[in-house]
């Protein structure tokens, strides 16, 4: 199997979730709990975060490339890429947002800025909903059992008997 055959999407898919949604708790936390610290681990992790989806906007679309997927799967799997391509853009820009605005913000335009992170995490969230759904439901992607494959290819062949 070569490199580029490894549907690496399902591996990389994780890392901008678990990034992401952990800044917009500190995030959300910094609002209540005024902590310098809460901040800058909500910044590196939506950094972090904004970068490891544009890998797994990337790796999604070798995915597709590899998944081939028809009728009602192959919608879903456009509505999740355009839902990814529109998450990694919004938090690209919440990262650069933040890193430029971060240590000036005022109070408004700070719970502005977690208001819009938070309504990217929830929109991130669906997103990644509509992948697993694709997967569970729609198969798109699945690897077939072998074991399944080898004994429906072998179904009308006699085994012999080496006694």
């Amino acid at each position: 199997m070569m490199l580029i055959e490894m549907p690496f999407h399902p591996l990389i898919v994780h890392f901008p979730i678990g990034f992401l949604v952990l800044s917009g708790i500190m995030y959300l936390l910094s609002i209540f709990v005024r902590k310098d610290y809460l901040m800058k681990a909500g910044l590196l992790a939506l950094v972090l975060g904004a970068l490891a989806a544009g890998a797994a906007v990337i790796t999604g679309d070798m995915a597709e490339d590899l998944a081939k997927p028809r009728g009602v799967a192959h919608e879903m799997v456009e509505d999740h890429e355009l839902f990814g391509l529109i998450c990694a853009w919004a938090f690209g820009i919440l990262a650069v947002w933040g890193i430029f605005r971060q240590k000036r913000f005022i109070q408004v335009e700070k719970i502005a800025f977690v208001v819009l992170l938070l309504a990217c995490v929830s929109m991130l969230l669906a997103t990644g909903h509509l992948g697993g759904k694709m997967v569970f439901e729609q198969g798109v992607g699945a690897v077939q059992d072998s074991a399944k494959e080898s004994a429906s290819a072998n179904a009308g062949v006699d085994e012999v008997d080496e006694d």
